[in-house]
């Protein structure tokens, strides 16, 4: 079972595409799943004028996928490690334990202890 609502969160609402997604994903992986979010502000029923959400209803049951767009990006940053960090560098907090190598054109980090906090280990750009 999925639960969606903290999906549509995360999906500029009330840009239905979000929903729609996982819909026509889970539909298709044959997954159970449920829209949790009922009223809490950006939910498929408002309390205040007792209406539902018809945007979301519509890519919660019935509107298809749109079909693929091209997508064209922009690197805003390349690095050259072939001879060094190239301004990155490790920074290693409290029980975290790491290092770094370079590897042909690439920058290798190897995590021995990721520490008890999820950015003991950090690799920044300076």
């Amino acid at each position: 079972m999925v639960n969606s609502g903290h999906m549509q969160k995360l999906t500029s609402y009330p840009d239905p595409n979000g929903p729609r997604f996982y819909r026509v994903i889970l539909n298709r992986k044959k997954w159970s799943s449920a829209y949790w979010e009922f009223s809490a502000g950006f939910g498929i029923y408002d309390p205040k004028t007792g209406a539902t959400n018809q945007t979301l209803v519509n890519a919660l049951l019935y509107n298809p996928m749109p079909d693929p767009q091209q997508f064209n990006s922009t690197a805003l940053y390349t690095s050259n490690f072939s001879q060094n960090k190239d301004g990155w560098e490790l920074y290693v907090q409290s029980s975290g334990n790491a290092s770094t190598a370079n590897a042909g054109n690439a920058l290798q980090v190897n995590i021995n202890n990721g520490g008890s906090e999820t950015w003991h280990v950090q690799l920044v750009r300076g």
